[in-house]
């Protein structure tokens, strides 16, 4: 009879305890799907003349979000602006599962690469960019690691068509 009781017993934890793992399995699921939609509904609001895509989306319980294959180009454009191919997001997760407000602390940039563009008429494609929105939220640190910056000038009358790169770009922007 004591068997029987044992057996049953550890039925119910096995089955209490995969309950259990499931649960948090789909409240993972759950954060990781609300957060994602946070961050695509963010974009979209705060940056309206830009097309942004990505591959990959991950988020750990501490708060960082991973993201890959990161490209941001000009609404309308056919060239981005912005790649990167591994970028991390540590945001304030408390917020986030409390009130559901996403706040960005750190935005770490792993080998960014931006194209500037100066066009034969003189012009350069960040000049056709739109201003970022101001906002209330406190500004982010941002850390670039590994960063390029190619610098494409077409070709006039007085200047050479010439190219310039610049690897291995580290910065640090503090607010």
């Amino acid at each position: 009879m004591a068997i029987r009781i044992l057996r049953w017993m550890a039925f119910l934890l096995t089955l209490l305890a995969a309950a259990g793992v499931g649960g948090a399995y789909w409240l993972r699921d759950r954060s990781d799907a609300l957060l994602r939609d946070r961050i695509e509904t963010a974009i979209a609001e705060n940056l309206p003349h830009w097309d942004v895509s990505f591959t990959e989306f991950d988020v750990d319980t501490g708060g960082v979000v991973r993201l890959s294959d990161v490209t941001l180009t000009p609404a309308g454009d056919t060239h981005a602006f912005l790649e990167i191919p591994r970028m991390t997001v540590r945001i304030d997760r408390d917020l986030l599962l409390r009130h559901e407000c996403v706040v960005v602390q750190t935005i770490e940039l792993d080998q960014p690469t931006v194209w500037i563009n100066r066009s034969s008429a003189g012009e350069w494609n960040w000049e056709q960019l739109a201003p970022f929105p101001s906002t209330d939220q406190p500004c982010p640190e941002i850390v670039i690691r590994g960063g390029t910056v190619i610098l494409a000038i077409e070709r006039t009358e007085e200047i050479p068509a010439s190219e310039f790169e610049f690897r291995r770009v580290n910065a640090r922007l503090e607010p």
